[in-house]
């Protein structure tokens, strides 16, 4: 994104191993001439660090409390500890649309 700065200390790894392997941390960065804070949660999965908004894009449920799975294809993903969407960790984007069964009477 054009005028984000990109990078920002958020801790060592010890910091994060110490911690469970994930973790929230606040972060303060600029943009456009401003400053902005936004909860990032780090992910330490297999010696990679990975780093998502906080915050499930459907729902808002905290992703530092969901399940890493891996897909088939081997990629890491989180589950939304609220509705149990998988987001990759590669690009915090939708690994799709999980279905459920329900049963309705009419």
């Amino acid at each position: 994104v054009d005028g984000v700065e990109r990078w920002a200390h958020v801790g060592t790894l010890a910091d994060l191993e110490s911690a469970g392997r994930r973790k929230c941390v606040e972060v303060e960065h600029k943009i456009d001439g401003g400053t902005a804070r936004r909860t990032v949660a780090l992910f330490l999965h297999k010696g990679t660090v990975y780093a998502l908004d906080s915050k499930c894009q459907h729902l808002g449920g905290p992703l530092d409390e969901g399940d890493i799975e891996e897909l088939p294809d081997g990629c890491p993903v989180v589950k939304c500890p609220w509705h149990q969407q998988r987001i990759f960790l590669e690009n915090g984007e939708s690994a799709g649309t999980d279905i459920w069964e329900m049963n309705a009477t009419t």
